[in-house]
């Protein structure tokens, strides 16, 4: 079996030259890409897909394995997920059926691969772009005494909630150390708000918290008394009237 060598593999036909190291080189530590990154990091894998097995040989001294359960060329996997930033160039051979590996519970989050891209393809709303959310009022912290609306409030959650990732990277960045582990579930920590959304918290601006997502909302406020869940069962109420 002969592998093409590099010049077999530049772009033929118009085919886009892609150049962008975060599209063909590994991202750093805990980065991620993007949708459309993820995308052009596939497309640059599968336009250069024998080179990269053609680097195994010569890192190992070996001709690329056959999969015996097939007959044929091992599959060629990443053992950095390419959704997580792993290098496109860099494969190890996988061999039996290609969904197993994707089935594998992640020792971090507990989460499988096709939980995490299913959960990441679900941010984008179907039939459309995402909506581009630009109003403060839904992107930053409101001055000290506003609160958000309800439809605000539903806005500003989802903002956090496609940014989940990115806000824990700011945590990490201010911090200077890795978003930690909730020993209690050997998974990442919970990402809370210190100043809730309803009440007008930044939706970026999150710190870890561990055990049952439901105990920080049932702690009386030190001012009225009241706690979350009484607040918001408030507010819903009369919104409704």
């Amino acid at each position: 079996m002969r592998f093409v060598t590099t010049e077999d593999t530049k772009p033929r036909g118009g085919e886009e030259l892609i150049t962008d190291p975060r599209i063909t080189q590994e991202l750093p530590l805990r980065e991620v890409r993007t949708p459309l990154e993820l995308h052009k990091a596939r497309q640059y894998f599968k336009n250069h897909k024998d080179e990269a097995r053609r680097r195994w040989e010569q890192r190992n001294g070996e001709p690329w394995p056959v999969d015996p359960a097939t007959g044929k060329l091992a599959r060629a996997s990443h053992p950095r997920p390419l959704a997580d930033g792993g290098d496109p160039m860099f494969v190890e051979p996988a061999f039996g059926d290609p969904n197993t590996e994707h089935l594998i519970p992640n020792p971090v989050t507990g989460e499988t691969d096709q939980q995490r891209f299913g959960r990441k393809e679900g941010i984008k709303p179907r039939g459309g772009k995402r909506e581009k959310i630009t109003d403060p009022r839904i992107i930053n912290e409101l001055p000290s005494g506003e609160v958000r609306t309800p439809l605000e409030l539903q806005k500003s959650r989802q903002y956090f909630k496609n940014r989940k990732e990115e806000a824990r990277r700011l945590w990490e960045q201010r911090n200077g150390e890795p978003w930690p582990i909730d020993p209690a579930t050997g998974k990442l920590a919970r990402a809370s708000h210190p100043r809730p959304l309803a009440d007008g918290g930044d939706p970026m601006f999150v710190e870890p918290a561990f055990g049952d997502p439901n105990t920080e909302h049932l702690i009386p406020d030190p001012v009225t008394g009241e706690t979350d869940q009484q607040r918001f069962g408030k507010r819903r109420k009369t919104s409704s009237e």
